[in-house]
């Protein structure tokens, strides 16, 4: 159990349960942030971190308005060589006109 029974947390908007649900998703968590008091947040960081991580949205409220969201990051995508084949021409690599170059003083 994460705190005492008898604490609870606002998870959304429409109802209060036990703090200690904070391990598990309910039904209503997949359509809704859940909402977790800053104070509540500092004592369970690494466990809502983990559920962030798994894809669940996070709102932490502070004095019960929301104040800040934890998300999980967007997985990079792998780069592949090659993409702008063909987009750079030789005209990049040669010399800057004459204006070119007086616009940034050299």
């Amino acid at each position: 159990m994460l705190l005492a029974a008898n604490r609870t947390s606002l998870i959304s908007p429409l109802r209060s349960i036990k703090l200690s649900h904070l391990t598990k998703s309910d039904s209503l968590g997949e359509y809704m942030p859940t909402i977790v008091n800053v104070r509540d947040a500092k004592t369970n960081f690494s466990r809502l971190l983990e559920r962030a991580h798994d894809g669940e949205e996070i709102v932490l409220a502070k004095a019960g308005k929301p104040y800040a969201k934890l998300v999980p990051l967007e997985e990079r995508k792998e780069r592949k060589p090659g993409l702008a084949k063909g987009a750079v021409t030789d005209a990049f690599f040669g010399p800057l006109p004459a204006e070119e170059l007086d616009a940034w003083g050299q």
